[in-house]
């Protein structure tokens, strides 16, 4: 076989690898990206944490009313993982992505911080009114 030959049956065989078989034969059709249609206005700005731990993705807001210092203060002596959830709360995330930040702290406990520190530092921290 002469080297042109091998080019054009390699070109070939290339092109047929990219062959998408009809759907009706696909077993597994591709996840969509993001959240779950319907559980955020398609405007929302989303933090996007994947969880080791469990495999899910989280979808928090990042824009929403900053709470006020009084606000603040009143959580101050709460435990971390109470905090969160009024973090959740006030930034009104739906009850489906407060429970899946729940099964992260179950299955890893500093994750779930991960989780909570990377989502508050994006949103611009937690100081009060900004």
């Amino acid at each position: 076989m002469t080297a042109a030959a091998t080019k054009r049956r390699g070109k070939a065989a290339e092109a047929n690898s990219e062959v998408q078989p009809p759907e009706e034969f696909v077993t597994e059709k591709p996840q969509p990206q993001g959240p779950p249609a319907g559980l955020y206005p398609e405007d929302v700005r989303l933090y996007t944490f994947k969880a080791k731990s469990t495999g899910q993705t989280i979808y928090f807001p990042m824009d929403f009313d900053q709470p006020t210092a009084v606000w603040m203060w009143a959580l101050y002596d709460k435990p971390f993982h109470v905090q969160t959830w009024e973090w959740m709360k006030l930034a009104s995330v739906p009850k489906l992505m407060q429970r899946k930040a729940v099964e992260v702290m179950d299955a890893d406990p500093s994750e779930y911080m991960d989780l909570f520190n990377g989502w508050l530092n994006a949103v611009g921290g937690t100081t009060p009114g900004e």
